[in-house]
């Protein structure tokens, strides 16, 4: 157990800082579309095109 707390500790010591960032931004990102809003038409049919490609 406490090699695994060991580890778990090292990995959050040596991420940079950068990486919280990047984390910080998505989580505050996915956190402000959960909540329903409406999407245009056309915005609805360029996502499926584009993953199609």
């Amino acid at each position: 157990m406490a090699d695994i707390l060991r580890s778990i500790f090292e990995i959050i010591n040596n991420t940079p800082f950068w990486v919280w960032v990047v984390l910080v931004i998505l989580i505050k990102r996915g956190m402000s579309l959960i909540n329903d809003s409406p999407a245009s038409i056309g915005r609805s049919l360029i996502m499926p095109f584009i993953f199609v490609i």
